[in-house]
């Protein structure tokens, strides 16, 4: 079996992620598989571990290699092939692009995943959630048994439809900021930040910051009695305006601690030399240089 097909992982990939993301419900989706079929493979999708993104990905190689038994899913098996691979190089990157729930770098890290016998219907796999481990071999014999193609891509299908609803779940939280996560709220920051507005895009990481600092005021005590000032005119030049940061924070009209935002472009020595020279006659205790660009790696040491 061939791995180094990945455009027409990709593709397949893509092709069933579109229905996954038009349909209304589950049901426009499901024909072939059975109750209980359905109901174990929403079980796995929906419960947060690796092993959604693992039925995924032998899914999807069942698909692009028909021939292929899934479940001897490493390299070392007879007739095996690397599951990893495709999870690593396909899977785990178009569910990052779509902002579908995924592991970082693949489902595959963990050793409960990783070691063991192929993922036949005898193998045991624990896991926490305990679901996880039996629902993933359970499908992984879903997939191999199916009989046709078209099942395959229900399955896979399926999958994905479940993902594509806990990442809408996510974004509708966004009446409720109290219940988002970290990872959810980086995720639609930086969604919003590059989303390709034709204008003010540099504004809105200031925008985020200022609202940081609005929620730090009112919850850490260094902040209680400083004053936010108002966000200039994004072209105001500092020595005009008399701020020493894209962001001040004052304390009986002198600057205690202040923010210079760089949307998108990378540190480089001018940019700290001109922040120096903004601060070097007033009394800023803290200034910060925060970018969406790491540090010019040849001026990191100067």
């Amino acid at each position: 079996m061939k791995e180094d097909n990945n455009n027409q992982l990709y593709s397949m990939l893509n092709e069933c992620y579109n229905i996954a993301n038009t349909v209304n419900n589950e049901n426009e989706i499901i024909t072939q598989l059975s109750t209980e079929e359905a109901a174990v493979i929403k079980r796995c999708a929906t419960t947060k571990h690796a092993a959604r993104g693992a039925a995924l990905t032998l899914g999807l190689s069942k698909l692009v290699y028909p021939n292929q038994d899934i479940r001897y899913f490493k390299v070392e098996f007879p007739n095996g092939f690397s599951a990893r691979k495709i999870d690593t190089d396909v899977t785990v990157p178009f569910l990052s692009k779509f902002g579908l729930p995924y592991n970082v770098e693949t489902h595959w890290l963990s050793q409960t995943m990783s070691f063991g016998d192929p993922y036949l219907p005898d193998r045991v796999l624990k896991t926490v959630p305990k679901s996880a481990g039996p629902d993933l071999i359970t499908i992984a014999n879903y997939i191999q048994e199916a009989g046709s193609d078209s099942k395959v891509k229900e399955i896979v299908t399926l999958l994905l439809f479940y993902l594509v609803q806990e990442r809408n779940k996510g974004e509708i939280l966004l009446t409720k900021p109290k219940n988002l996560s970290i990872d959810q709220v980086l995720n639609l920051l930086h969604k919003h930040f590059n989303y390709g507005y034709k204008k003010n895009a540099p504004r809105l990481p200031q925008v985020a910051i200022y609202a940081i600092y609005n929620c730090l005021k009112a919850s850490v005590a260094r902040y209680e009695d400083f004053d936010l000032c108002p966000l200039e005119r994004l072209k105001t030049a500092n020595r005009k305006s008399g701020s020493v940061g894209d962001i001040d924070l004052i304390k009986e009209g002198r600057p205690i601690e202040a923010v210079e935002i760089k949307f998108e472009i990378p540190i480089d020595i001018s940019i700290v030399q001109e922040a120096m020279q903004k601060i070097k006659s007033e009394s800023v205790e803290r200034y910060f240089i925060l970018s969406t660009k790491p540090i010019v790696t040849e001026e990191k040491k100067k």
